[in-house]
């Protein structure tokens, strides 16, 4: 039997129904607007979308330094709002490296589909701090385990990103409803969230000194020095493979792919996720010793829920992309198996490397989310140099992911093994 109490207030299962429940909503809400936004924008704007996305969430990886790891584990709350403190100042001062990076990014934007993003390319920097500002709301919501704010707030960051596209879109049927309804999104989220943290932070909340700053810097240097550039591995190496396909296989296509991670990875890896946010909490306040058994018997879970899940997913789906979304996605059919299997591999991998965190070996998932980058990279360049179809770069780019995220589960729960005994 699975026993994974972790405080006074509920368990692991209480916790995980509250953001699954969330999640399930919010991707819910995202799925049923996905057939009226597909009829307002076509593939190639959505594939501009992937575009901006991407380079926002490459940027949004490293923005906050990971911190929102630290805020989950500081042991006080005024500890934990100093980390929270830090984390912000690092959000100001990658704001102004971006912005001056910007004057700097025309000849970047001379390649013709990363050009089409130039006019928006203001939104970029500003859009990244809110998203890095978000993870540390649902860093310090996570320490006071509070998951239903997460979850409500997953739903309003869905709602609003919806709502905002359509109604813009309907009065400018181009890119600017996708990019200006996301933006809306992450600022109406970022506020709400900042109002919902409570009376616990606010009124520990005090204004940093270079000493105060330097001091918690000192106490949580693991997290910049090698969670972040292992995390920006990993996310790089993950929204990398949209920039690629858009650039050698254009926009329209780009669109179907992105279509494809919205409807079918995004939920699967996004609940599973969440599954992973209740055990790093779980995992913090238990002892190895305690915590390996359960991760076992959680991994078996995991298994055997993405399995169903794969399942679901394909019988609903295969033959139903064109009716569903409109007659010009009836494309991106041809694709779905692989992102099935792409969002199945993920779910069973993300709340696990968690387990890098609790146990204090980041450098080890430095050297991971590296080997996960170099071997992007060499599919990249192989799939370029080889001009191979985009069939046979999705089967090496998803066998290469599960053949990696196999091994970092089998690596972390050693681990763990090792440090329980």
């Amino acid at each position: 039997m699975i026993n994974l109490n972790f405080s006074s207030k509920g368990t692991f299962f209480q916790s995980f129904r509250q953001l699954f429940l969330g999640n399930v909503f919010s991707q819910l809400i995202a799925i049923a607007f996905s057939p009226i936004l597909t009829r307002i924008f076509d593939p190639a704007s959505f594939g501009i979308y992937a575009l901006f996305i991407s380079i926002i969430t490459i940027l949004g990886a490293f923005i906050s330094m990971r911190l929102e790891g630290a805020v989950v584990l500081a042991k006080t709350n005024r500890i934990a709002v100093d980390v929270f403190t830090l984390g912000i100042s690092f959000l100001a001062f990658w704001f102004c490296i971006f912005q001056i990076l910007i004057y700097f990014a025309n000849q970047l934007l001379s390649i013709e589909t990363l050009n089409l993003l130039a006019n928006y390319s203001y939104f970029i920097p500003i859009t990244a701090v809110l998203i890095g500002l978000m993870l540390l709301i649902d860093g310090w919501l996570n320490k006071k385990g509070k998951f239903l704010f997460i979850s409500n707030l997953q739903i309003l960051h869905a709602t609003s990103t919806a709502i905002c596209s359509i109604t813009i879109g309907l009065y400018y049927a181009s890119i600017n409803g996708l990019i200006i309804g996301a933006f809306a999104a992450f600022l109406l989220t970022s506020i709400i969230g900042l109002m919902v943290c409570g009376n616990e932070f606010w009124s520990n909340l005090r204004f940093p000194t270079i000493k105060s700053l330097k001091k918690t810097l000192k106490d949580f240097k693991n997290f910049p020095l090698y969670s972040t550039p292992a995390n920006l591995c990993g996310v790089f190496s993950v929204q990398s493979f949209y920039i690629f396909a858009g650039i050698i296989y254009g926009e329209v296509i780009l669109g179907f792919l992105y279509l494809l991670n919205r409807i079918v990875s995004i939920p699967s890896s996004t609940i599973s996720m969440n599954v992973g946010k209740v055990y790093f909490k779980y995992l913090s306040d238990n002892r190895p010793k305690k915590t390996y058994k359960n991760s076992i018997l959680l991994l078996l879970a995991m298994l055997a829920l993405s399995a169903v899940i794969s399942i679901i997913l394909y019988i609903f789906l295969f033959s139903y992309i064109g009716r569903i979304f409109g007659s010009e996605w009836s494309d991106a059919e041809n694709y779905l198996v692989y992102f099935i299997f792409l969002g199945a591999v993920n779910f069973i991998y993300s709340p696990f490397s968690f387990i890098y965190l609790y146990l204090g070996i980041q450098k080890y998932e430095l050297i991971w989310q590296f080997s996960t980058l170099f071997t992007s990279l060499l599919i990249y360049a192989i799939t370029f140099f080889f001009k191979l179809s985009i069939d046979a770069f999705l089967i090496l780019f998803v066998g290469k992911q599960a053949c990696l995220n196999i091994l970092s589960n089998i690596y972390v729960l050693y681990r763990l093994k090792e440090k329980k005994s």
